[in-house]
């Protein structure tokens, strides 16, 4: 066969024996590739077989990552930040990882076979779970966008996206206002169904940093200065000024208050900062003495994280692991990927948030969040960092990694 090739070549007139040696060295190597691409394919797969059976969370993460990845996003600017927006198909009702780390897909009643069958093709796993549902995804975003600009008339403290249960809890003050909030969104959607929406009582969204006044940062993981207990959320660069810095919660690193590290040393004050719209984040320089914040213990999250997770990538069920200066370590899963919460105090809303079990104590904001793995296979991505706690069961609520990169025009680094 090879012989044939060669002879082929010979026939078209190159005829030049350097010429004729070139061709069959290039044969050569063909040849060789085309026989390990089965291997290399046959490793992907056993991998992910691997993986199914060791951490089977983050299996179907990724697994889901195939889906999230096929939806359209662009970037919209308004009142509440900048921020990424997905485009929905019209049946797509949600998506979560259940107790047992199965993977469910939602979908609307309406949906055809084939349909369902599209995204069997797109996720690539045959053990994907279909659930129906009434709404579309698209519609509860719309609700949950409406209702923030009246959270403070209504005395709505806390919005939570519930995929799990298709449908927005709502957290309210005075739930003697839950017929005005009925007829307010009956105003603004034609043939509203009271069926998306649950009434809750005041969940409370409070800062969880113990002292908001003047703070210093952690290290890595903790740091107590002046009192205040709080924590670094992750080393970042900005190319436009061309600095290496530490990301964490706007909320204690307002202008003018002096940051220091896990050993007391001075690394500055806030250059960018944003509190409110989907974030709580501000951006601190170092100084040219220091080129990555100090770890304080004998290991730094830091050399684990292998980039960010896309706000279409975080899904309800997520395995999380969160660093704080006061809860240390601590395991939990995503029970909501769009939260929005007023906060009384600063008569601030909070949009577009994650909420976590992880416990989130006084001293851990700006604490990471991270995708938690088990094993080498499945590296650790930022989710965000965790600025406020909802009091009512001290989960943390989280401002995701995506939305800070775009509002400090940052990139995360590990070296």
């Amino acid at each position: 066969m090879f012989e044939k090739f060669v002879n082929k070549f010979a026939g078209l007139g190159v005829t030049s024996k350097k010429t004729l040696m070139l061709v069959s060295a290039l044969l050569i190597c063909v040849m060789v590739f085309a026989a390990f691409v089965p291997v290399f394919a046959s490793e992907r797969v056993e991998n992910q077989l691997v993986l199914k059976e060791v951490d089977r969370n983050n299996y179907y993460v990724s697994v889901f990552q195939n889906l999230a990845d096929s939806f359209p996003v662009s970037v919209i600017d308004d009142e509440y930040g900048r921020r990424e927006a997905f485009s929905y198909p019209d049946e797509y009702a949600g998506a979560y990882i259940d107790e047992f780390n199965n993977l469910h897909i939602v979908l609307t009643a309406s949906v055809h076979a084939k349909t369902e069958y599209d995204y069997k093709k797109i996720l690539g796993d045959g053990d994907v779970i279909f659930d129906t549902a009434e709404f579309p995804l698209t519609l509860l975003y719309q609700i949950q966008y409406c209702l923030t600009s009246i959270m403070e008339k209504f005395t709505i403290d806390f919005i939570v996206l519930n995929e799990v249960e298709n449908r927005l809890d709502v957290h309210m003050i005075d739930r003697t206002k839950e017929s005005a909030v009925l007829e307010f969104l009956k105003v603004n959607f034609d043939n509203f169904n009271e069926r998306c929406i649950a009434f809750n009582d005041s969940a409370g969204i409070e800062i969880s940093a113990s002292n908001t006044v003047n703070n210093a940062l952690a290290g890595s993981r903790t740091s107590v200065a002046n009192g205040g207990a709080v924590t670094l959320g992750f080393n970042a660069y900005r190319a436009a000024d061309g600095k290496y810095g530490v990301v964490t919660a706007a909320h204690f690193a307002t202008s003018g208050t002096v940051i220091r590290n896990a050993l007391g040393t001075p690394i500055g004050s806030a250059s960018a900062r944003q509190l409110g719209g989907n974030v709580d984040c501000a951006f601190v320089p170092f100084p040219s003495t220091i080129t990555r914040s100090t770890k304080l213990l004998t290991s730094n999250y830091n050399d684990d994280i292998k980039g960010i997770c896309s706000n279409s990538q975080i899904i309800v069920g997520m395995d999380t692991s969160k660093f704080g200066a006061v809860s240390g370590e601590n395991l939990g899963k995503v029970v909501s990927v769009s939260a929005t919460g007023f906060h009384q105090a600063l008569g601030i809303n909070f949009t577009d948030q994650v909420v976590v079990t992880n416990s989130q104590q006084a001293g851990d904001s700006g604490g990471p969040v991270l995708r938690e793995f088990v094993g080498p296979l499945t590296p650790r991505v930022l989710v965000g960092i965790a600025c406020f706690k909802d009091t009512s069961n001290n989960n943390a609520v989280v401002s995701k990694a995506g939305n800070i990169v775009t509002a400090l025009s940052i990139t995360p680094y590990t070296a």
